[in-house]
């Protein structure tokens, strides 16, 4: 039986996170999705090189250096940073999903030992012939992911999909009957999801960051653009960034935000318009000083967004993940249910 852990006081939260809606003009709306168009393919490219080397040292300095040519030091931290973020993630899944599929394996051998309709003890068997016979082929079927799944964790194979495995199943429905989102919708929502336009909170620095900068009083919003974009520049005789001509403010809790250290920034543009939201996250203070530490690094995306009613239900994963949460853009991998945790109902009844 499982054995209660002791209680314990949960620790007050360290951080915060606020949004606020922008509306830039076209040409804003056109940078700012060539900078998450990008930085999306470079982010592709590391998750790629990250998932090849496995278990073992990630060479994250080796991978920064190699892509800073194509965007900025800043932009490669955080994108090497994500690519370990969505790995670690990954392999965490599987070892959850070992964890259930041993725990399902262990409860229907239990009953199978006993015969249909009888009881050893505290054991019971099943009740016909044909419920045993069913569970006999369940726990075949068990036990033959389980294998897959061990094999997974021994050479370190991970499943990651940016842009999120929900919505990449999603596009195979859209030609049923009573679906509420065509094909249009769907590719604007997919690449939506696929951008990266995240930057990692940094202590000590003006507004929090120097990639995705947001001035308090001024109401300004800058964003820092890859070498290869370093011509779509409107504040020159400076590093190449871009600012954008509508305002930028925050209305909830604006003084703690305005006096926080490190300050994660992130953009999400909204698919079907011109419409984006921005999002801050910080850490305070105390909670910086006391870990050591100069930056804050974010694991999940600044924001989310409710999907179609039809399509409300999330599957379950089998020691994978998936990055972002619709239709955020994948900035920085999110922190899914672990398999063990996200089966269905009939799931559950099939493991006993």
């Amino acid at each position: 039986m499982r054995q209660v852990a002791a209680p314990f006081v949960v620790a007050p939260p360290t951080g915060a996170r606020i949004r606020a809606r922008l509306r830039p003009s076209e040409w804003d709306a056109a940078v700012v999705r060539a900078v998450g168009e990008q930085l999306g393919r470079l982010a592709g490219q590391d998750l790629r090189l990250r998932c090849e080397i496995g278990p073992g040292p990630d060479q994250r300095a080796v991978r920064k250096q190699a892509m800073t040519a194509a965007c900025s030091s800043r932009w490669a931290g955080a994108i090497t940073r994500t690519s370990n973020d969505q790995w670690e993630r990954g392999f965490k899944n599987l070892l959850d999903a070992r964890v259930g599929l041993q725990r399902a394996a262990r409860k229907l051998r239990a009953r199978l030992v006993v015969p249909a309709g009888e009881r050893r003890g505290r054991t019971r068997g099943y009740q016909s012939q044909a419920e045993r016979f069913e569970k006999q082929r369940r726990l075949r079927h068990v036990q033959a992911r389980l294998a897959e799944v061990q094999e997974r964790i021994s050479t370190g194979r991970v499943s990651v999909c940016r842009g999120g495995r929900r919505l990449a199943k999603l596009r195979h429905t859209l030609d049923r009957d009573g679906t509420a989102l065509t094909v249009a919708q769907w590719r604007a929502w997919w690449e939506a999801e696929r951008l990266f336009l995240t930057a990692d909170g940094e202590a000590d620095k003006p507004w929090g960051n120097e990639t995705i900068r947001v001035h308090p009083d001024e109401r300004w919003l800058e964003v820092r653009l890859p070498t290869p974009l370093a011509h779509l520049s409107n504040t020159p005789g400076r590093a190449p960034t871009y600012r954008l001509s509508c305002p930028a403010a925050f209305t909830h809790r604006r003084g703690e935000w305005a006096a926080a250290r490190a300050r994660a920034a992130g953009i999400l543009p909204l698919p079907g318009g011109s419409r984006h939201v921005q999002c801050r996250r910080w850490t305070s203070s105390a909670s910086i000083a006391a870990s050591g530490s100069t930056s804050t690094p974010t694991t999940s995306p600044p924001g989310s967004w409710t999907p179609p009613a039809t399509h409300s239900a999330r599957p379950t994963r089998s020691g994978s993940t998936s990055t972002g949460s619709p239709p955020a853009p994948a900035m920085a991998g999110c922190a899914p249910r672990s398999p063990s945790c996200s089966g269905s109902p009939e799931r559950m009844a099939a493991d006993r």
